[in-house]
């Protein structure tokens, strides 16, 4: 191994400290063989040795899991100190070259490492093989055995490296990708459904291939990433620098828009409106549903807190310029500029209600009624208008009395 792979591996105190536990460990397992093992029967000999091998075994896999740690560190992500990044623009690195303090993702070379550690998990999973072959009655042949106990073992530290590798590294993109955090949510839920349709095995063998397309975009998204890096610290932004506010008069006049926080989140995900409904669709239709009026009141109840949650956010800071008593004395009943943002609630209670309503009547079963009874009024909430700024800037309003003692 060369000294550029060697930098993303623990150091070699880190090897040695496991290697003397993992001897410590067999001597405790020896000593304890002697003392009461060797007195047990045939079959039940494998409890002496199970404790110890599968610490051992736990070892190894940790070993991965901190390799797979290590190895991200040499990924000058955004997170990376800005001399680093500095040092990395003023030299001839290339986003195409390898990076200088070792490898971000898995290489060839790993085998070497995870060689090792497999063959201490086989050694130490191998001291099992002759006790399940006793216990089966001969049944469960020396082959059979060793499939079962050794193989496992051997493959898990490479297997849970190239998993934690996988997780971590698309924990790095979660703060940069708006799509990070939606795909795999769905992918999840329809996992779920395949189970539940099909059988576990069909559901784990989809898990397997959907964490080796997890692992392809990652890197692929994270060779992106490393694309800009010489840019993160010595290009010059192109946000526009904010104005000073010279006094509170000009702040009351301005019209930049004060937006609530959850009126800024709403407005956030009006462009993910259909994602947010389809992810929503897929983990609701996951709950058991039914045609009764229980199920009906739980919509209708879900509906109404959903549409009061739309309301709250939207007139969290602005009040209408009529109240309840002026509109009264004044006979307009209606402000159609301020009172269109109230629109939407009450097509998401409608629409819910009229879907759901459809499974009594046979139309949908329970399961998808109750699924788009609940995705489809969120997607309506989330996508159908006025936004707050247009509204805010248009309709006559007021703020509230909080935000003016404010």
């Amino acid at each position: 191994m060369n000294r550029w792979y060697r930098q993303s591996l623990p150091g070699r105190a880190g090897a040695y400290l496991l290697l003397t536990i993992v001897l410590l460990t067999d001597v405790f397992a020896v000593i304890s063989w002697f003392t009461w093992g060797h007195g047990l029967e045939a079959s039940d000999q494998y409890l002496c040795w199970l404790p110890f091998v599968g610490f051992n075994v736990g070892l190894c896999v940790i070993a991965g899991m901190i390799v797979a740690g290590y190895r991200l560190q040499g990924f000058p992500d955004r997170t990376a100190s800005t001399s680093f990044h500095s040092w990395l623009a003023a030299t001839p690195w290339q986003p195409s070259s390898r990076t200088p303090f070792g490898p971000w993702h898995p290489v060839w070379l790993d085998v070497v490492p995870f060689s090792i550690l497999g063959v201490v998990a086989a050694t130490q999973a191998a001291v099992l093989c002759p006790s399940l072959v006793a216990a089966r009655d001969q049944a469960m042949a020396w082959s059979d055995a060793l499939i079962v106990t050794v193989v496992p073992a051997a493959l898990a530290p490479a297997v849970v490296f190239l998993f934690t590798w996988t997780i971590c590294a698309y924990g790095i993109l979660c703060s940069r990708w708006n799509w990070s955090i939606f795909l795999p949510a769905l992918w999840m839920g329809i996992l779920i459904h395949v189970g539940k349709l099909t059988s576990a095995e069909i559901a784990f063998s989809t898990l397997g291939v959907s964490l080796v397309g997890l692992m392809v975009v990652s890197w692929r998204r994270m060779q992106l990433e490393l694309t800009k890096v010489p840019e993160f610290h010595t290009a010059l932004s192109d946000v526009a620098p904010k104005p000073r506010r010279t006094s509170t008069t000009y702040a009351a006049l301005s019209p930049a828009p004060q937006n609530p926080q959850f009126a800024a989140g709403l407005h956030g995900l009006r462009p993910k409106a259909f994602a947010a409904g389809l992810l929503l669709f897929v983990w609701v239709a996951l709950l058991p549903w039914g045609s009764g009026s229980v199920n009906y009141l739980t919509v209708a109840l879900a509906l109404f807190i959903l549409a009061v949650f739309r309301m709250a956010a939207y007139g969290e800071i602005l009040t209408s310029h009529l109240g309840l008593v002026a509109r009264w004395s004044t006979r307009q009943f209606i402000v159609p500029s301020y009172d269109r943002v109230w629109i939407p609630s009450v097509v998401m209670i409608v629409a819910g209600l009229a879907t759901y309503g459809l499974v009594p009547l046979g139309v949908l079963p329970p399961t998808l009624g109750g699924a788009l009874s609940i995705a489809v009024p969120v997607v309506i909430g989330l996508a159908m208008g006025p936004d707050y700024t247009t509204w805010s800037l248009t309709a006559p309003c007021r703020y509230s009395k909080r935000q003016q003692q404010q």
